[in-house]
């Protein structure tokens, strides 16, 4: 008997362990696992300052568990489920980041088009 493997395509993978190419100091004084959360925070806030109503508001209660997890925890990556992904993506794709964190941003940028 043959057991057919089924794939999730609704949960992707996010890298937050992300080579910011700052220096060692700054990577002392936060992982770059802390900087990818607090960029994802970041942009939620900027882009819902009004507030999050009904099912978003569940949504990014979960994504922000898992993102306090990973700092937490060291992990190098989370997994999106498909309403995560599409807050992560909406929320970059209308934030307006300071100009001095540009170099940083782009690098989170990078990885979240490949979602």
């Amino acid at each position: 008997m043959k057991i057919k493997e089924t794939i999730d395509t609704t949960k992707t993978k996010l890298k937050l362990d992300l080579d910011y190419q700052r220096n060692k100091q700054q990577e002392k004084e936060l992982s770059s696992i802390g900087l990818s959360s607090n960029y994802i925070h970041f942009a939620v806030a900027q882009v819902h300052q009004q507030g999050l109503k009904g099912q978003l508001r569940r949504v990014w209660g979960r994504l922000q568990r898992k993102l306090e997890s990973a700092v937490q925890d060291n992990l190098n990556s989370i997994i999106l489920d498909e309403d995560e992904q599409k807050l992560v993506i909406s929320s970059f794709a209308d934030v307006s980041f300071p100009p001095d964190l540009a170099k940083y941003v782009i690098v989170l940028e990078d990885e979240i088009e490949k979602l």
